[in-house]
C-alpha cells in the first residue's frame, strides 16, 4: 500500500496509525505484518523566486496563456533532500493530462504536449540565463 503524504504529515506517526488500523481490521485469524519500504518527508515549493519566474514566464510562452500551479509531487522522497543537501530550489513541472494515467501500464502522453514542453523547458533556460 503507498500513502502519499502532505506537507505537515510525520511519515512515523502516519506509519503508526497504518499499523492500528490494519491490524483492528484483520479477519481473525489472519497474522498482517505492516513494514515501511521506503518515503521522506512531504514536500512543498516555495512558489517565488527567480527559478519559479522564469518557468511561468517559460510556459507562458510556450502554451499562450498562464500556467495553471497545482500541488503534484510533494511525496516524492528524494525531491525534499534535493532542496535541503544542495541548498537550491527544485522546479517539479508536469506537461501529463490527467487522463493520460500516468504510472498506470497503459500510461501515454499526447504528442503535442511533449513538443510543446520541450520548447518550454529550452525557453525555461533561456529565461532563466536573463537573470
Amino acid at each position: 500500500m503507498s500513502c502519499r503524504l502532505v506537507p505537515e504529515q510525520d511519515p512515523a506517526g502516519v506509519e503508526k496509525l497504518m499499523k492500528a488500523h490494519v491490524a483492528k481490521v484483520a479477519p481473525r485469524g489472519v497474522k498482517v505484518t505492516v513494514q515501511q519500504l521506503h518515503g521522506g518527508r512531504p514536500w512543498r515549493a516555495e512558489l517565488n523566486g527567480p527559478i519559479y519566474d522564469a518557468a511561468k514566464r517559460a510556459l507562458r510562452a510556450a502554451y499562450g496563456r498562464d500556467p495553471v500551479i497545482t500541488g503534484e509531487g510533494g511525496s516524492i522522497p528524494v525531491v525534499g533532500d534535493f532542496e535541503k543537501i544542495l541548498g537550491a530550489p527544485v522546479l517539479l513541472v508536469g506537461f501529463g493530462l490527467p487522463g493520460e494515467n500516468a504510472h498506470a501500464p497503459d500510461e501515454w502522453m499526447s504528442d503535442e504536449n511533449f513538443r510543446v514542453g520541450m520548447r518550454a523547458m529550452a525557453t525555461l533556460w533561456d529565461e532563466y540565463a536573463k537573470i
